[in-house]
């Protein structure tokens, strides 16, 4: 898996991957506009953290407590879908 947009995005804040704080990963997606590369980056952050996690690199996954900020985008409910009959 590539990493390089994910790690280009967080240099932003100049720090190194083992400095980062729950509260900078948030205001990282707080000025994230756009719902597709926000939750793009979401994915990408959370694999990068897990995986310097799993390798020893960092002590702590600041992400890994966090829920996505970025909800999938629904069609509506079930119930406003036509069924064959219709």
């Amino acid at each position: 898996m590539r990493y390089e947009d994910a790690l280009k995005k967080l240099k932003i804040f100049n720090l190194p991957l083992c400095n980062y704080t729950k509260d900078d990963i948030i205001d990282f997606f707080n000025n994230t506009k756009q719902h597709r590369t926000g939750s793009y980056c979401y994915f990408l952050l959370r694999r990068v953290f897990a995986d310097e996690f799993e390798k020893g690199n960092i002590k702590r996954n600041p992400i890994s407590t966090m829920e996505n900020p970025y909800p999938p985008k629904r069609c509506g409910e079930s119930g406003d879908w036509l069924n064959p009959n219709e």
